[in-house]
């Protein structure tokens, strides 16, 4: 998958894996002693996820150039620069 052409799309694809599943049913069923059903917890625990990895990829997709590009470019230019 290409960042540059959707990165709100590659934002939530690259915040889901394995682990990030597993975390959220042991976050669920931690929550469940809580006197609350187990499936309500984990459901309840995953939308908080949802709604903070929406976030942060929307935060993402208004950035123009990732940090790392801007830094590594500054960089260049001022090598570039300093030897010339």
């Amino acid at each position: 998958m290409d960042p540059t052409q959707s990165k709100l799309l590659y934002a939530m694809a690259s915040a889901l894996d394995v682990f990030v599943i597993w975390s959220i049913v042991l976050m669920g069923i931690g929550f469940a002693c809580s006197k609350v059903k187990r499936s309500t917890a984990i459901f309840i625990v995953a939308g908080w996820y949802v709604l903070y990895k929406l976030a942060g990829a929307a935060l993402a997709s208004l950035q123009e150039e990732p940090l790392s590009v801007i830094c590594v470019t500054t960089v260049t230019k001022v090598t570039a620069t300093a030897s010339a």
